[in-house]
């Protein structure tokens, strides 16, 4: 693992985010991330702007006691055309790294296409222990 956290490190992980690796491999963390609400407005010129509110934070585990931590961190925000774990390429309006932080926020995208699903790390990157509130339906 270590060797592998190397390698990370000096390939892909800009020096910005190293202590990402610490935390995946040499911790116990888990998140708890959700979207609490979302809506868009149609735009003059056909676009969609959809503002997401999401509610976020990271939970270390030490020695069986769970402490909040602070999190600061690129996590995918994705808006669909049809739920994200049935979006086929075409369906995905909008998928990219956003920076969370703990704690509640929003979160403003314009999209080409009227947004049916907003999820914030869709793809489970993140060890969350309650998935089903990471996406939410726009009416």
């Amino acid at each position: 693992a270590k060797l592998l956290a190397q390698l990370i490190v000096d390939k892909k992980v800009p020096d910005s985010l190293n202590y990402l690796i610490d935390d995946w491999f040499k911790k116990i963390i888990t998140y708890d991330l959700s979207i609490t609400d979302a809506d868009y407005t149609e735009l003059l010129d056909g676009k969609y702007e959809v503002i997401i509110t999401l509610d976020a934070s990271k939970i270390e585990s030490i020695d069986g006691i769970n402490s909040p931590i602070n999190m600061n961190e690129p996590i995918s925000i994705g808006v669909f055309t049809a739920h994200p774990s049935e979006a086929e390429s075409t369906q995905i309006l909008s998928l990219e790294p956003q920076t969370i932080i703990s704690g509640k926020q929003q979160i403003t995208f314009q999209v080409d296409s009227l947004p049916k699903y907003v999820s914030i790390d869709p793809y489970g990157t993140r060890p969350d222990l309650v998935r089903s509130d990471n996406y939410f339906k726009v009416d």
